[in-house]
Parts: C-alpha cells; structure tokens; sequence
C-alpha cells in the first residue's frame, strides 16, 4: 500500500491495481472534516502494526477498492440501464408509470399512451443533448425544423388490419388484432397454443396460458380485468403496449408453420 499525504489529508493507494492513478485510490481521509472516531477507525484499519504485519491491511485495503470499483461500475451502467428499460419499454415499467398516474389524478390512462409519453420524453432528452452539444447555425434551420415536426406527439391510430391467407381483417384496436390473430392460427394449425405457451415469454408474465391467473403472477385483479379466452382452455393478456403486442404477435408467426406464416403480414406500431 502507498500513502500520500500533506499532514491533513491521507491518501491511500494500492499502486498494483488496475485502472488510472485516482482509480486505485481507496481511501481519502481529511483529519479536520473526518470525525475522531473515523480517523482512529481507518488509520488503525490500513496503518495498524499488527494488522499490517498479518497482511490484515492489505486484505481490507483490496475489499475496499474492490468496494468502490462496484461502486464505480453501477454509477456509469445507470444511465446505460434507465435508457435500456425506456427504449424496450417492459410492461412492468408502463403498469408502474399507469398507476402512478391513477393514484395522483384517478384515471388510468392505457399502455398505448404511456407508450407514446415515454417516445416523446426519449426524444426530447435526444434533442436537448444535441443542442447542448452543437451549436445551431443557419444552415440547420430547415433540419432542425424538420426534426421539431418530428418529435411532436404520436397520434394513435383508431384504424387496424392485418392480412392473411390474401383477405384483409378489421380490427378495433392493436389488442383486437393481436386477439384475432390467435384465434385464426388457432384454427389452422392444432399445435399453434402448445407451441407459443411452450416458448420464453415476458420477464414476470405469460402471453397466453391454460390458467388465467399465470398470465399476471401475483396480480390477480389484472387476471380478472385485462385477460380473455381466446378460444376454450386458453387464456390471453391484453395489458400491453402496441409495442408489447408486436412483440407477441412476431413470436407467434416463429412458432407457426413456415407456409401459414408466409400468408399472414400484421403490424399494430
């Protein structure tokens, strides 16, 4: 272990580690602004005799560093982990952001539209950092203008189809869609649930299950209010995102037969 120090301050160092000077730093103490009982704790901790005889020191000096190298990791994969949970937008996430919104005014707006609030603040976030980072010249107006127009809100959509076996359905909504959809590779091919229920589905939740209540583990007021039976012995969830629904519906045409998929185009975002 290496020290430097002026009188007052107190650095310690394990030189041997990895990484730049101040990262193998473990410890600053500041005898004026540390209380007595911690200047004692650590100079015992790292200068003890006896403990650095035993190698003591040294093993606390490395847990320590080892301590503040996490510490380090977490802090910078923060912000690489918040950007990550709002780009896949987890249904999780869009059910904490609904209820929030119902405890604070009393209504609970759906998934598609915290979907779409959550696009728009990812968007603002993008262009303020651009702005802060470039400075605009003339020759960006139109672009800029451009971009403005971009990032205004995303009307939904009240019109949905989707094409399969060369004949075009209606829906009401993207949930429509998605329920219609299961319904019809129900019917034209037998392994069709099996297949789906046997795959990998959301992080907490089922897609589709024989029980209703496995569709939202430890939920069951979303069991009871956002499920269907697609068809006898089946049970869907319909508290998703059009994002989410997507999702589902691209894993159900990869577990279909290759000519029943080839017949079928859908997309809801």
């Amino acid at each position: 272990m290496a020290i430097l120090t002026d009188g007052q301050e107190w650095s310690f160092y394990l030189p041997g580690e990895q990484g730049h000077y101040d990262e193998r730093r473990v410890y600053k103490l500041d005898l004026l602004e540390r209380n007595v009982e911690e200047v004692v704790e650590r100079l015992t901790k790292y200068l003890g005799y006896e403990r650095v005889c035993n190698g003591e020191a040294l093993k606390a000096a490395r847990s320590d560093h080892q301590d503040v190298a996490r510490g380090r990791d977490i802090e910078s994969y923060l912000p690489v982990a918040w950007h990550s949970l709002i780009d896949e937008q987890d249904s999780l996430l869009l059910e904490l952001l609904a209820e929030k919104v119902e405890d604070l005014c009393g209504y609970k707006p759906d998934f598609d539209l915290c979907s779409r609030f959550l696009e728009q603040r990812t968007r603002q976030e993008s262009t303020s950092v651009d702005h802060a980072s470039k400075k605009q010249s003339q020759t960006q107006a139109a672009p800029r203008l451009r971009e403005k127009k971009e990032n205004s809100p995303v009307e939904p959509s009240d019109r949905f189809s989707f094409a399969a076996n060369g004949s075009q359905y209606e829906a009401r909504s993207a949930r429509d869609v998605m329920i219609k959809v299961f319904q019809l590779l129900a019917q034209q091919d037998s392994e069709f649930l099996e297949k789906y229920s046997a795959r990998k589905h959301g992080k907490k939740r089922r897609y589709l299950a024989r029980n209703r209540e496995d569709l939202y583990p430890g939920r069951p007021d979303l069991a009871s209010s956002h499920s269907t039976q697609i068809v006898a012995g089946w049970w869907m969830g319909t508290n998703y995102s059009r994002r989410d629904i997507q999702k589902i519906l691209d894993l159900a045409l990869e577990v279909v037969q290759p000519r029943l998929r080839s017949t079928i185009r859908v997309n809801v975002v």
